[in-house]
C-alpha cells in the first residue's frame, strides 16, 4: 500500500488522503515564496484561434503525445455531438511542422495553436501539472484576444450533448465542491466556463497569475490548478449544473473516464457514440 494514499481528515472531517494534506502544506509554503516574484516572458503562440461556430469555444490543451492518445475521441464527439460549436486545441511543446501528422485531419474552422515548451527535464507527473496550469493562463489570453466566451475541458472526455446554445449564469462557471476544506478539492478543474467579460478576465488573470509564479519558480504542486481557481473565487463564479460533467457514460453534457483504464473506457463509450447506439 502506498503511504500517501492512507486516508486522514480535513478540519470538516471529510476523508483525504495523507499526499492531498501535504500537498496543501507545501503548497502554502511555496506561495508565500513566489507571491512576489515576477515571471519571465512566455513562449509566443503560433496559429490561429477557430473561426465561425456558435456558443462557448470549446477548448482544450495537451502535450503532443497526449493530444495523439486522446484528442481524435475528443474531436470526433464535438463534431458529431455539438457540431455548431467552435472549438480550440492548444499544443504545448510542438510547434506546427511537428504536429502536422496528428492535426492534418482536423477541420478547417477549428483553431489550433501552439507553443514551445522544454519538457526534457519534467517527467510525466510534472509535465501533466505543467500543461493542466498553462490551459488556464492560454485561455485567459485567447478569451481576451478573441472576445468569445470559452469553456475549457480536459482533452480526455468525451462531448455528449451539444454546447451551442450553453449559457452558465456567472461570468465564471465551475465546478464547486464547497464541502471540501482543500481548495485543491473544492474545485474540479475538467470543465471550466468563461465568459469575455472584465470580471470574468479579473477572474481568471488572478487566478493563472498565481499558477504562473508557481510554474516558473516553484515545484509544481499537485492539483496546483484548482488550488488557484478556488483561492480567486469571488462574487462573480457561479456553480456549473451537475451533470455538465460526469463519469457516467451516456449522462450529461460531457464525460470522463477514471482510473488507470481511462483510455479504455472511453475507447468503449466513442465506439458506441460512432454507432450511434444507445448507451445503457
Amino acid at each position: 500500500m502506498n503511504i500517501w494514499n492512507i486516508l486522514t481528515a480535513d478540519v470538516r472531517a471529510n476523508p483525504i488522503a495523507l499526499r492531498h494534506y501535504f500537498s496543501r502544506v507545501r503548497f502554502a509554503r511555496e506561495d508565500a515564496r513566489v507571491r512576489d516574484l515576477p515571471w519571465v516572458e512566455l513562449p509566443k503562440v503560433a496559429g490561429k484561434p477557430p473561426i465561425g461556430g456558435e456558443g462557448p469555444v470549446l477548448f482544450a490543451v495537451a502535450d503532443l503525445g497526449y493530444f495523439q492518445r486522446f484528442a481524435s475521441m475528443f474531436l470526433s464527439s464535438a463534431a458529431m455531438n455539438s457540431p455548431r460549436s467552435a472549438v480550440h486545441i492548444h499544443i504545448i511543446g510542438a510547434d506546427e511542422a511537428t504536429a502536422l501528422p496528428a492535426i492534418q485531419k482536423i477541420p478547417a474552422h477549428y483553431g489550433v495553436t501552439f507553443e514551445d515548451a522544454d519538457f526534457s527535464k519534467m517527467p510525466g507527473p510534472l509535465k501533466g501539472r505543467y500543461c493542466q496550469s498553462m490551459r488556464f493562463v492560454r485561455l485567459a489570453q485567447f478569451v481576451k484576444q478573441t472576445g468569445r466566451d470559452y469553456i475549457a475541458f480536459d482533452i480526455d472526455g468525451l462531448t455528449q450533448k451539444s454546447f451551442a446554445e450553453f449559457k452558465a449564469e456567472g461570468d465564471v462557471g465551475l465546478i464547486l465542491r464547497p464541502e471540501f476544506s482543500d481548495p485543491g478539492l473544492r474545485v474540479n478543474a475538467g470543465v471550466v466556463y468563461m465568459r469575455a467579460t472584465k470580471a470574468a478576465q479579473k477572474f481568471m488573470d488572478r487566478a493563472s497569475t498565481q499558477m504562473l509564479r508557481h510554474l516558473q519558480h516553484a515545484p509544481f504542486i499537485e492539483k496546483l490548478d484548482q488550488r488557484c481557481l478556488a483561492l480567486a473565487i469571488d462574487e462573480n463564479v457561479k456553480a456549473l449544473p451537475a451533470d455538465l460533467y460526469t463519469f457516467e457514460p451516456g449522462y450529461g453534457h460531457f464525460y470522463s473516464a477514471k482510473g488507470k483504464q481511462k483510455k479504455d473506457e472511453l475507447l468503449k463509450t466513442y465506439e458506441l457514440i460512432l454507432r450511434n447506439e444507445r448507451i445503457s
